[in-house]
């Protein structure tokens, strides 16, 4: 019993359920009755110790909470609920109401009838017909006149179609050649000197990837440095961080997106996890990618907007649920090469000022 309550309700998790419990929405593709037996699992799991009658209204109104239709809400809210089931049945009766008065809007049909005495139908029948014989006789003539034209008219034509074509032959913008384009142009292509330069400027560039500002963190035990990235759209962990920090063997979740880093390359994403993380003394639950990566942990965008973080660059800080914690700036330009349509030289004192 003890060996499988370590692997199955490991202690000290009522924290991590009830942040859970707080964020679960229903899904696209979810029942209703699916969401109210997760919204029920993670109740129990978040309040053990709890009364019973307790825990069923706190389940209701997490239920009511989780519900993507606020119309379908407030007719529940109306029909007072006794407990979590009450509120299910309810819902599940309404979805089905909708759905079968969708389906007999949608179906009815719409008839009109008319009398050819009173509406005069069939003159205004006939004469359209007799409209549309008009028409098609015209366009036969016109046809007839076009195939008995001249060839003196046709080569005329063809020549100015011929000289239009010409004139709208695509050059080259580097020498204004036809034979070829810019990207075959002579004059475009760069020695094997310039290339191995413009190689030796793209390695010492992506040398300061890892400058940035860094919080302090703290995962499980695990404590480091988390890069605060407002150009990452997810939040990373390393594969070397998660194998310190999964002592239980948790197994990944799948994750079939492709993630490029800044510099175009595709990086080698081993799942997803839920991962409990300590920011200025704050315990958060965020979705992660675990990656190869060097850098331990990288707070993208996800995780600075479900949060409402602020970030002071100027002075080098960052505000996070009313709390204010430092930053800490890594990393310089130093003599850093980038290379936009010439060689730029740094000097090696330029520092990176925000």
């Amino acid at each position: 019993m003890k060996a499988l309550e370590e692997r199955f309700a490991p202690p000290n998790q009522n924290e991590l359920y009830r942040v859970q419990l707080r964020e679960r929405r229903q899904k696209a593709a979810e029942t209703l009755s699916e969401l109210g037996q997760d919204i029920r699992r993670l109740t129990n799991l978040a309040y053990p110790t709890a009364p019973q009658d307790l825990r069923e209204t706190l389940a209701k109104e997490q239920f009511l909470d989780a519900l993507v239709s606020s119309d379908m809400r407030l007719r529940i809210k109306q029909a007072r609920p006794v407990d979590l089931n009450d509120a299910v049945r309810h819902a599940v009766e309404l979805e089905a109401f909708n759905r079968a008065e969708r389906k007999h809007n949608e179906g009815q049909g719409y008839m009109r009838t008319t009398s050819e005495k009173a509406s005069g139908t069939k003159p205004c029948l006939e004469e359209d017909l007799k409209a549309l014989r008009q028409t098609v006789s015209e366009l036969t003539r016109s046809m007839e006149s076009l195939k008995q034209q001249k060839p003196s008219t046709r080569s005329f034509a063809s020549d100015s179609n011929a000289n239009l074509s010409k004139q709208n032959k695509r050059k080259c913008f580097k020498c204004g050649s036809e034979e070829h384009l810019i990207y075959n142009c002579p004059k475009n292509q760069k020695t094997a000197s310039e290339t191995s330069e413009d190689k030796n400027h793209q390695a010492k560039s992506v040398a300061g990837i890892s400058s940035g500002l860094y919080a302090e963190c703290k995962i499980s035990n695990y404590e480091t440095e988390c890069l605060i990235d407002t150009g990452a759209t997810l939040s990373i962990i390393s594969c070397k961080a998660w194998d310190t920090i999964n002592q239980s063997g948790s197994v990944l979740q799948p994750f079939n997106s492709v993630v490029y880093t800044a510099s175009g390359g595709e990086v080698d994403i081993k799942g997803k996890t839920p991962v409990s993380v300590e920011v200025c003394g704050i315990q958060c639950i965020i979705d992660m990618i675990v990656a190869d990566i060097d850098i331990d942990v990288i707070l993208g965008l996800d995780f600075l907007k479900t949060h409402n973080c602020q970030i002071d660059v100027n002075k080098q800080t960052l505000k996070l649920r009313n709390k204010t914690c430092n930053l800490k700036l890594t990393g310089k330009l130093g003599c850093y090469r980038v290379t936009v349509s010439k060689t730029i030289e740094v000097p090696p004192r330029s520092e990176l000022i925000v």
